[in-house]
């Protein structure tokens, strides 16, 4: 597919009775990266950087994330999505994100661990996904997950330990890449696209009742 004329941003709400949004589906496709920012957190000693190459993508437009490593050090490099944010809540949501990933110098054993990212103000959260892999030519990795406020980490900022996701809270996405003692290691990305969903359970009761609202999770 040509992600290339596909910038899109789409967010389609289910309401109640009154006209009031109470979830919503959110998706995100975006495989220019013309408008992302792009940060690094590093240990003493080591670094990582994320850069938008206007070609070699798949096609055009992709990233080069290289992070720089020596033995016993952490790096990760950020890439967050500016121009579009969303006050849905989503505490709770079944998420989707999917990345072509292709092997760039220096790429070995695990690959680059994923990361997702989710910025409030100036906080920065991130949730692990999981290792991208070897890949000799563009592959699509999906990565599943659930928007659980809990399973967040903040990396950058001082605030709340855990993001707030039950609405009302402009939040930004985007993904991060990790690397532990794995020296200089390149991936390229290509096609980021992420899709939020409400829990069936959700849209059965809104459907069902109309004016109810799903309980909210608690931590235990």
């Amino acid at each position: 597919m040509n992600y290339r004329n596909c910038l899109a941003i789409v967010v389609a709400g289910v309401f109640c009775l009154t006209g009031r949004a109470v979830t919503a589906d959110v998706t995100i496709v975006d495989g220019d990266f013309n408008t992302w920012l792009f940060g690094s957190i590093a240990d003493g000693g080591s670094s990582a950087s994320i850069t938008r190459e206007a070609d070699e993508g798949n096609p055009g437009a992709r990233l080069n994330a290289t992070t720089i490593t020596p033995s016993g050090k952490t790096a990760s490099g950020l890439a967050v999505k500016d121009d579009f944010s969303t006050m849905v809540p989503l505490e709770g949501t079944a998420a989707t994100l999917t990345l072509d990933v292709k092997n760039g110098p220096g790429a070995s054993g695990q690959g680059q661990l994923l990361e997702l990212v989710v910025v409030q103000e100036n906080l920065l959260y991130v949730q692990s996904l999981a290792g991208t892999g070897l890949h000799s030519d563009y592959d699509t990795l999906t990565f599943n997950t659930v928007l659980d406020a809990n399973t967040f980490l903040l990396v950058s900022g001082i605030g709340p330990e855990d993001p707030d996701l039950t609405g009302g809270v402009a939040t930004r996405f985007g993904f991060a890449v990790v690397n532990s003692s794995s020296q200089t290691l390149t991936q390229f990305y290509d096609n980021f696209t992420l899709t939020i969903v409400p829990e069936p359970a959700t849209l059965t009761v809104l459907a069902f009742g109309g004016l109810a609202f799903a309980p909210r999770r608690r931590r235990a």
